[in-house]
């Protein structure tokens, strides 16, 4: 019994919360601010800014994908979350994310 607790390390509660964070509250948040800041400052063609929006999202799915398969969170259905999860978010996600800055763009010009 011993031997099963030593192959199986116990993953840490704060780091599978903070991934949860950085990806639902950091990625959303900081992309919808910086989709209004390239709305308000940016020009209609790439800048910086631009670079920022898709970096953030980038961290956001990646701490998606950590927090699925290395800290194995539990849905609220009492249903771990699989890889699947994580496609049915891109399915919606990369849209939505590609229609804001399409929109940032837009009402900037």
């Amino acid at each position: 019994m011993s031997a099963e607790r030593k192959e199986q390390q116990p993953v840490s509660p704060v780091a599978g919360c903070l991934a949860r964070i950085v990806w639902m509250m950091g990625g959303l948040f900081g992309s919808f601010m910086t989709a209004v800041a390239i709305w308000r400052y940016g020009k209609s063609s790439l800048s910086w800014l631009d670079g920022f929006y898709w970096g953030i999202l980038l961290l956001a799915l990646a701490a998606r994908y950590a927090e699925i398969v290395w800290f194995e969170p539990v849905a609220a259905a009492d249903r771990k979350a699989l890889l699947a999860s994580l496609a049915r978010a891109l399915l919606v996600f990369v849209p939505v994310a590609v229609a804001v800055w399409g929109a940032a763009h837009f009402l900037a010009s």
